[in-house]
């Protein structure tokens, strides 16, 4: 779900409510908000590219996506795990490599 937000001066951005909540009451203003999400995302970027860059076993990618998906960052599409198996050992099977 995506909402504009215009400025006083006609700028108009749209955001993700899923991403980015609003923080009402919370006395931030959007500026600072968005560079806080800023630096939340960055930080998840950095795990993912050191997790992915050292090799790790698939059981730290599978906590960072858990971590991603309780923030509300992102939540899989609802056809992409339709056509995913249930049964998934995530350890490069034939079966889950298909």
């Amino acid at each position: 779900m995506t909402y504009k937000t215009e400025y006083t001066d006609g700028r108009t951005y749209e955001k993700n409510q899923m991403v980015t909540p609003i923080a009402e009451g919370s006395g931030e203003n959007e500026e600072t908000r968005l560079v806080k999400t800023y630096k939340e995302y960055e930080e998840c970027i950095s795990t993912i590219a050191e997790i992915i860059y050292m090799e790790m076993p698939l059981r730290y990618q599978d906590e960072w996506l858990k971590d991603i998906m309780a923030k509300g960052i992102w939540k899989p599409d609802p056809e992409i795990e339709e056509g995913m198996s249930k049964e998934c050992c995530r350890n490069g099977c034939e079966r889950c490599e298909q």
